[in-house]
């Protein structure tokens, strides 16, 4: 293994550690005693790791863009279409069928059914903004916000590249 493998595996290790504690957030909420003492602690304490999670991914994209020469945009973009973006689709897509056929089959056990406005609204990324899109995977509110970083993305790495460090996390703060 290379020594820039070795060099960064602390930051991969912390993320898979992030991962776990975001799951372990999300399945407390839907479980019977979400409401109890010690539940509410660790959903608390395991959702700080969202935050984590951000930062070390950015922290990596912001490497992985330094380290490559020449770094080429277009395909920065298409890697992540493929890798985010389309498997996104594909399961909102098989969400939103499933829940609908779901209701049509046993609307005393599944008692939401949704339009197409929501639907359309998880594929537009403005699920956030539609109230009535929020419950059919509240899950998936983060995906609009990976959205909006990696659109600003390239725009950090230029302030980061032009004015250094201080600049960018003082805008960072002010953002």
């Amino acid at each position: 293994m290379s020594d820039d493998f070795h060099k960064f595996v602390w930051m991969d290790r912390l993320r898979g550690i992030a991962i776990i504690a975001i799951v372990i957030h999300h399945w407390l909420l839907f479980m019977p005693y979400k409401d109890s003492k010690l539940a509410v602690l660790i959903h608390t304490i395991a959702g700080t790791f969202v935050h984590l999670f951000f930062v070390i991914s950015g922290c990596g994209l912001t490497i992985s863009y330094f380290q490559r020469k020449p770094f080429s945009w277009t395909e920065w973009a298409k890697r992540r279409f493929a890798r985010l973006i389309a498997p996104y689709w594909i399961i909102i897509t098989l969400t939103f069928i499933f829940v609908n056929l779901a209701h049509f089959a046993m609307p005393a056990f599944i008692t939401e059914s949704y339009s197409w406005r929501v639907y359309l609204s998880y594929l537009s990324f403005w699920r956030n903004f539609y109230s009535p899109a929020w419950q059919l995977n509240p899950t998936f509110w983060f995906m609009p916000v990976i959205l909006g970083l990696y659109l600003l993305f390239p725009v950090f790495v230029k302030i980061l590249e032009k004015y250094g460090v201080a600049v960018l996390l003082g805008i960072s703060v002010l953002i």
